[in-house]
């Protein structure tokens, strides 16, 4: 896994079929055994002498070699940057984030209501960032995103897609081996530290500063301008307009209320109606026939109306 990962996150070219067919495990030889890796390299300057240190670990007794490189993937750096931030997002159980991500990887179809998916989103993951690390399928839950994706009309992007597959196809060979290993919890350092190689303080610092200088501005002019806009809403000159969050939903809602209750007041009206004429016309049999019609088609249209509705509530389960 820490392979695929730095493959992912360091190279940005990975191996997209690692299913077992393709992994070779073999004992290292003893040259091999010889090897170390660098794991830590500083370098500092003191005066005109470059100070350079380097800690080197013996890499362990075995080799994994990868096999049939017939199907591979490659990600952009920008992807990697977003796919590192979805990781970190989930392990400090900000869903907030890990929607604004999930939207800057994704190819739209059409317009997105962006402030609607994500709240389908935070809603869809808060279960599993009630779990540990451990209990969170990483896989399960990406698939299930791209659903959500979908639903939104949204696309993920073919590497990206190419990505979670890889993903699943590992984590299916992990959990044969190890049922315990958690991807997620195997690829949170391997994001944090792409996050902290990349950062770039002195930029992000200027960037900082010059919005704290463009929000102090805009305060200094906010009072004059609220109160231009006050003014111009007396004075008829301005114009309000607010819309309701899923505005169509609730309108369509409202109608189908309106119709129902008119329907059942006109409904009432007619058995009662019904019903008086049957009390008061024995002596008139045309009367009373009519008014048994009136009265027992309105009981077949209630019935029906009841049937429609359950049939209804059991097609959206």
């Amino acid at each position: 896994m820490k392979i695929f990962l730095q493959q992912v996150f360091d190279d940005h070219f990975f191996h997209a079929d690692p299913h077992p067919g393709n992994l070779l495990y073999r004992e290292a030889t003893a040259a091999e055994l010889q090897q170390t890796q660098v794991t830590k390299e500083q370098q500092h300057q003191v005066g005109r002498v470059t100070v350079a240190y380097q800690k080197a670990d013996s890499l362990p007794p075995f080799r994994l070699v990868y096999l049939d490189f017939g199907m591979m993937g490659e990600i952009s750096p920008e992807l990697a940057d977003g796919i590192a931030q979805i990781v970190v997002s989930l392990v400090q159980k900000d869903p907030y984030t890990v929607s604004r991500t999930v939207l800057a990887v994704c190819n739209r179809t059409v317009d997105v209501d962006e402030s609607q998916f994500t709240r389908q989103l935070a809603q869809f993951i808060e279960p599993y960032l009630e779990r540990d690390l451990a209990q969170i399928d990483l896989t399960t839950m990406m698939f299930e995103i791209m659903q959500l994706c979908q639903t939104n009309h949204l696309q993920m992007k073919p590497e990206v897609t190419m990505l979670m597959k890889a993903f699943g196809t590992l984590e299916g060979t992990v959990a044969k081996l190890d049922p315990s290993v958690s991807m997620l919890a195997v690829a949170k350092p391997f994001a944090m530290r792409y996050l902290k190689q990349h950062l770039d303080l002195k930029t992000m610092a200027t960037e900082q500063l010059f919005n704290v200088v463009q929000t102090y501005q805009a305060m200094t002019t906010l009072p004059k301008r609220v109160s231009h806009f006050l003014d111009g809403l007396l004075n008829g000159e301005q114009r309000l307009k607010l819309e309701l969050s899923d505005q169509q939903k609730i309108l369509h809602s409202l109608h189908k209320m309106v119709n129902l209750l008119a329907t059942s007041l006109i409904l009432a009206a007619v058995i009662m109606g019904s019903s008086i004429m049957v009390a008061a016309s024995h002596e008139h049999p045309a009367i009373y026939h009519f008014a048994v019609f009136a009265y027992g088609t309105s009981l077949v249209v209630i019935l029906g109306m009841l049937i429609l509705g359950a049939w209804r509530r059991w097609r959206k389960k």
